[in-house]
């Protein structure tokens, strides 16, 4: 299933890198489901590109948005994986269960669109 994905979405880094280590050529295509948010979002305004660019785009623009999310401090004092987690809540109680299930489902939400909107630019 790794080789045969285009694109790669996970909860967290942990997860992330699991699938790099399994696949490390799959490294290029995983990203955690906030990340890959984030970098829609970034490209969203600039213009997204086509929908067969956008994965390469997406990783082509990780290091270059992570840098403009602060200063060479912030990646100094911060994981990678700061803010992209979203964490699994099913064993927290219900009240952190009913949480994931939302920020899965708003993410998952949001990323979607942006990838319908880079499917009607191949269509353009």
């Amino acid at each position: 299933m790794i080789e045969a994905a285009d694109l790669i979405l996970l909860p967290d880094f942990e997860n992330r890198t699991r699938i790099a280590l399994l696949d490390p050529v799959a490294r290029h295509r995983s990203f955690t489901l906030r990340e890959a948010d984030r970098l829609l979002a970034s490209l969203a305004a600039e213009g997204l590109p086509p929908l067969r660019d956008v994965v390469p785009v997406m990783h082509a623009i990780r290091s270059r948005a992570a840098m403009s999310a602060g200063s060479r401090r912030w990646l100094q004092l911060r994981r990678p994986s700061d803010g992209l987690d979203i964490l699994d809540g099913h064993n927290l109680g219900s009240r952190r269960h009913r949480r994931t299930v939302r920020d899965v489902g708003l993410t998952s939400s949001s990323i979607a669109a942006r990838l319908e909107e880079s499917a009607l630019v191949d269509r353009v």
